[in-house]
């Protein structure tokens, strides 16, 4: 009887926890099917989120190239400017777009410098054109060397989106990687085109694209007609046979100039001189053949020169890359032995002629002022211990870096190698805190700084 009573209790202990295993193994696989719902919901709007920013960004293309041929047919200043405005907001959305879809870092730098050098011309257009009847001939064949380029970009774009019709997943793609990137960017590298000059000088040096104040300090004198800015210009290029020599009339940007055009050596150049103090502010121009009977050595010492013709004294190269028959260097003023990255000036080099073809000094001009410089409060060596083991220290230097909120800090630059890589790396000289940290990528396009 008493055996019964146990077999019976234990026969309905098992039953229980056989029903409560099998409970909560419902309540598992549940759990699980409601979390990978969840999961694929969220992965499905994930998804819907980078495809409609990419379709907006090939939307803001296409609208640009469209509106971009339209610019070049039309002769009318008030429809020019109603054009400018919207290719300058098509090119803003599509810097936005781009942003936001989950590529690896750097992977895609040349497209994002792209599209932002096109933003920041055709803002800088938006501002000139309303204050003048219409683009002038200079600013109508640069519209027309990027309406090729956008061109061909849309060409591109239309490539990826033909694989997004076949079923390609931008989420998938950015979470296999392929060698350094991600398959999603090794997709999109090819979207940016090569074969473009732009009207302004940008280059991947240190802080290249530093903050610059609304305040312009480095200019002062008096105001120049376009008489005296001719002879300004003509005696920078002293001794250059400037062929068809034109003045083009007056820019009202931030900085209001005296434009001219001319050839040199066969290249159309354009130059702007500043109507206050008679400077020159940017040189754009070709290059007149691909082949280098110039040693780089040489260009640097033509580019250190240039600067001296046009008034920049007490500076050095703190960058250089080059390209076939180009050469690319930032120059910085020094103060006290202290090189004053906010004030940098950029050049191009023909390196088949010897001739600049591009100088662009807009932040020397907002920025350069003679200025009580902090000391440093903590020596080299110190700063240096807080460089991380395995980081063998190539050059040290002192100089001023631009920050956020036009902050300008002093800082020791250690530029070190790693592994093969080149790093520069930024220490506060005053609190010893890491500021800043730059990596040399070499690509096809030359050096970049990330």
């Amino acid at each position: 009887m008493e055996q019964t009573k146990t077999k019976k209790s234990t026969t309905v202990v098992f039953i229980v926890l056989t029903a409560v295993f099998a409970a909560l193994m419902v309540a598992a696989v549940l759990a699980l099917f409601i979390n990978t719902n969840k999961m694929n919901a969220y992965g499905s709007s994930l998804e819907y989120v980078y495809q409609r920013s990419y379709y907006d960004l090939e939307d803001n293309i296409n609208n640009a190239e469209n509106k971009l041929g339209k610019l070049m047919a039309s002769s009318s200043g008030n429809y020019q400017k109603k054009l400018v405005k919207e290719i300058s907001a098509n090119a803003k959305a599509a810097q936005e777009n781009l942003n936001i879809l989950p590529v690896s870092a750097g992977g895609i730098n040349d497209s994002i410098k792209f599209i932002n050098q096109f933003y920041g011309y055709m803002s800088s257009l938006e501002t000139s054109i309303e204050k003048t009847s219409k683009l002038t001939p200079e600013q109508k064949q640069k519209v027309g060397e990027l309406h090729q380029a956008i061109k061909e970009m849309k060409f591109n774009l239309e490539s990826f989106t033909k694989k997004l019709a076949g079923g390609y997943s931008i989420l998938k793609a950015s979470k296999n990687l392929e060698g350094d990137f991600n398959n999603l960017t090794n997709d999109l590298r090819q979207i940016k085109t090569d074969d473009i000059e732009y009207p302004s000088m940008i280059y991947d040096g240190p802080f290249s694209d530093s903050v610059t104040n609304v305040e312009i300090k480095g200019l002062f004198g008096e105001n120049v007609d376009s008489i005296q800015a001719e002879k300004n210009l003509r005696e920078i290029y002293t001794g250059k046979n400037l062929e068809n020599f034109k003045y083009l009339g007056q820019t009202n940007g931030k900085f209001k100039t005296h434009d001219f055009s001319f050839y040199l050596d066969g290249t159309n150049q354009f130059a702007q001189i500043t109507e206050v103090g008679g400077r020159l502010l940017t040189v754009s121009g070709g290059v007149a053949a691909k082949s280098s009977n110039i040693s780089f050595e040489n260009a640097q010492k033509i580019a250190i020169d240039f600067c001296k013709k046009t008034g920049i004294e007490d500076v050095e190269v703190v960058w250089s890359d080059e390209k076939e028959s180009e050469a690319y260097f930032n120059i910085a003023p020094v103060q006290n032995g202290i090189i004053l990255y906010p004030d940098l000036i950029k050049i191009k080099v023909d390196k088949s002629t010897g001739d600049i073809a591009g100088f662009e000094a807009c932040a020397y001009f907002t920025n350069h002022t003679n200025r009580s410089l902090a000391s440093a409060k903590i020596s080299g060596d110190k700063a240096k211990n807080t460089i991380e083991n395995g980081y063998n220290i190539q050059t040290t230097k002192l100089c001023l870096v631009p920050l956020d909120y036009n902050r300008e800090v002093l800082c020791y630059e250690f530029k070190c190698d790693n592994l093969g890589s080149i790093y520069f790396i930024y220490i506060n000289a005053e609190s010893g805190v890491e500021e800043n940290i730059l990596q040399v990528v070499s690509s096809e396009s030359g050096q970049k700084l990330m």
